[in-house]
């Protein structure tokens, strides 16, 4: 068994809750000076270091400062919030602390300045728990190339095959995922919908995990996202609502096979009648669960909440819930003998896509909504 021995992790939106304070920071410094900065300056500046950043400013827009003052400038702006707003994400001091307890190297690769990232993670506690900081100024290239990643996991002592890279940025996970390394996508709502990011990642998670059993998966070099979860289950020949419902059987206080069993007959649109899709089915069975009530009184809250997850469904889905118009098929097959699973199967089905999207779904839920207010 492979055991994870290094961790590679960007700063901004993967352990800080603070990507968002970047946009439009460049904009504010622009309109210090007097000038008016075009709509797309942050999609150019989103792949740049902020010494890159910085040289990008004085050429695109003929600034007369040199990129040490036009650098000071932004960092005049940030050094506040990072200093004494910034936060970690929900979980990850956590989980870092964890690894650092099992003997993980570890690093943040950032194309932050140095002085604003030591003193966030000074602030939020994590620093003394790092091997290293290694920013892309001092590196000389940013994310958009592999060797920082390389570079970083060298000192770490690590392999490709026992490393993993924790980001959230499309750029940086595309890189390193096309160096040979595991990614683990950590989700941000900067980036929005991750469902292309998904295929690029070893594992994508919707939040920090929390819970002991996922970690010790984690350093088993297994992956632990709901989603993956879900599909590996689907891979092994379940149907897409025992795969989606049963990646939530800890969550649920149930085994897995108890899960199994009760969505045994949701699949394939319930009974393979080709109606409602049997991953949304899953989704429901787990969030019905976890925030349905037994008072009869309170059935428009749960109807509510699904209401929305189906639109979120449908918006990742192409439009619809509907077993029989995801599979392109004019009506059902009228017959409940199940497909052989086959690799042409796999190959020409949307479903392991679908299982995988709708336990993230199921999972971005439950990290938004820690307490089930309507259980009580």
């Amino acid at each position: 068994m492979t055991m994870l021995k290094a961790a590679i992790l960007d700063m901004d939106g993967t352990l800080l809750d603070s990507q968002w304070a970047w946009h439009g920071v460049a904009a504010r410094y622009l309109r210090t000076l007097g000038v008016e900065p075009r709509p797309d300056l942050d999609a150019a500046l989103s792949t740049l270091s902020q010494g890159e950043g910085a040289r990008y400013l004085i050429s695109a827009y003929g600034l007369s400062q040199t990129p040490d003052q036009v650098e000071a400038g932004i960092m005049g702006q940030m050094e506040d919030f990072y200093r004494h707003e910034v936060r970690l994400k929900p979980g990850a001091g956590e989980v870092l602390r964890f690894l650092r307890e099992q003997g993980v190297a570890l690093c943040v690769v950032t194309a932050t300045h140095r002085t604003l990232c030591q003193a966030a993670l000074v602030r939020c506690g994590v620093w003394p728990l790092l091997d290293f900081l290694l920013t892309a100024d001092e590196y000389g290239r940013g994310k958009e190339e592999p060797g920082i990643f390389l570079h970083a996991m060298e000192r770490l002592g690590g392999t490709p095959e026992n490393t993993l890279v924790f980001e959230d940025a499309p750029h940086a996970i595309a890189t390193a995922a096309g160096a040979g390394l595991s990614v683990v996508g950590i989700w941000d709502e900067t980036v929005g919908d991750p469902t292309l990011l998904r295929a690029q990642c070893w594992d994508y998670w919707e939040g920090w995990p929390r819970d002991a059993a996922a970690l010790e998966r984690l350093c088993q070099m297994q992956p632990i996202g709901h989603g993956k979860r879900a599909k590996a289950l689907f891979y092994q020949g379940y149907n897409c609502s025992q795969s989606v419902a049963a990646a939530f059987a800890p969550e649920l206080g149930l085994t897995e096979e108890q899960v199994l069993r009760m969505v045994s007959g949701f699949g394939a649109g319930f009974g393979r009648m080709r109606e409602v899709c049997g991953t949304f089915s899953g989704l429901t069975f787990v969030i019905s669960s976890l925030y349905g009530s037994a008072d009869p009184k309170r059935k428009t809250e749960i109807y509510t909440i699904i209401q929305q997850l189906a639109e979120q469904f449908k918006a990742q889905s192409g439009g619809s819930l509907v077993c029989r118009e995801l599979l392109g098929l004019d009506r059902a097959e009228g017959s409940p003998v199940a497909s052989q699973r086959t690799g042409e199967y796999y190959k020409k089905r949307p479903c392991p896509e679908l299982v995988e999207m709708a336990a993230g779904l199921t999972e971005r839920y439950l990290l938004n909504n820690e307490q089930c207010a309507m259980c009580n």
